[in-house]
């Protein structure tokens, strides 16, 4: 499942490794939280995801999602050319109504 997320990062997507699901998250700024809580804050948010199991990648972005002959998606490429295989994709804005700024691949 992918899901594109913003806000608080990590509250979604740490709880989904919990549930054995394998998260990519790709952040295209250089820390979550950058924008509004800056670097130190954004360094604390990237370790606490990762410290949940998720899979995160700074600085990319989705660039395409590709599907199958059923019209399922089944993968998710990244700005750096990195391809990753997706089940489900869900898109939900920051607290400005922002989206596309993060997105998590979930598998």
């Amino acid at each position: 499942m992918a899901v594109k997320t913003g806000g608080i990062p990590g509250n979604r997507q740490k709880s989904v490794p919990l549930a054995g699901l394998e998260v990519t998250v790709a952040e295209r700024a250089e820390a979550p939280l950058i924008g509004a809580l800056g670097g130190v804050i954004g360094k604390i948010a990237a370790e606490m995801q990762r410290d949940h199991g998720v899979d995160l990648h700074l600085g990319v972005s989705v660039e395409a999602l590709e599907g199958d002959a059923a019209g399922h998606v089944r993968r998710a490429r990244l700005s750096d050319k990195t391809t990753i295989d997706v089940d489900v994709v869900a898109e939900v804005a920051d607290s400005t109504g922002n989206a596309g700024n993060r997105t998590a691949l979930i598998r």
